[in-house]
């Protein structure tokens, strides 16, 4: 833009030497001003980009190396997601293929469990529960890590947008007042 406006002067710079050259001094004149108006402004507008130059690249350094950071815990949470959510199919279909087998025996059942086998075999979601205890307790572990993970990433990118909200904000108005 200050390129484009300092062509403009240079071309009112041609018209008042042309106004000049017939003897219009008021055109003359008015060219002469209008081109000195274009120069300040070109001058002013380069000021301004330079200011610009110098703030903008500081400006976005900061946030986009916090967004990276984020996409990897973004990401780590959807590996940690994915763990669960694959183990936790592989578990299901596990223990629908046992209870359909009916050998309770192969179940991993404690001895009070065992006990009551006549009474799981007919209540499919009581056994579901009994059912393979260690493969339970690591469903649970890696749903406890996928969860603690999606509110870490919620609350760290809540807290990030806030900050980065409120240095922006700081930002636009350190850069009002200087100029």
């Amino acid at each position: 833009m200050s390129k484009t406006i300092l062509d403009l002067s240079e071309c009112t710079k041609y018209y008042s030497k042309m106004y000049k050259l017939c003897d219009s001094k008021h055109f003359s004149q008015l060219c002469a001003e209008i081109e000195e108006m274009l120069l300040k402004w070109s001058t002013a507008q380069n000021h301004y980009s330079e200011i610009c130059k110098k703030n903008l690249a500081e400006f976005f350094t900061y946030p986009s190396n916090h967004i990276s950071a984020l996409k990897r815990l973004e990401s780590e949470k959807l590996y940690h997601q994915q763990l669960f959510e694959k183990f936790s199919s592989q578990l299901e279909k596990k223990k629908d293929k046992a209870f359909k087998a009916r050998e309770v025996t192969k179940w991993d059942l404690s001895t009070d469990d065992l006990k009551r086998h006549e009474e799981l075999l007919n209540d499919k979601t009581a056994a579901f529960k009994v059912m393979f205890p260690r493969d339970n307790h690591e469903l649970t572990n890696l749903q406890n890590n996928y969860y603690f993970l999606a509110n870490y990433c919620y609350s760290e990118i809540r807290r990030t947008n806030r900050s980065e909200m409120l240095r922006t904000r700081q930002n636009f108005v350190e850069f009002c007042e200087k100029n």
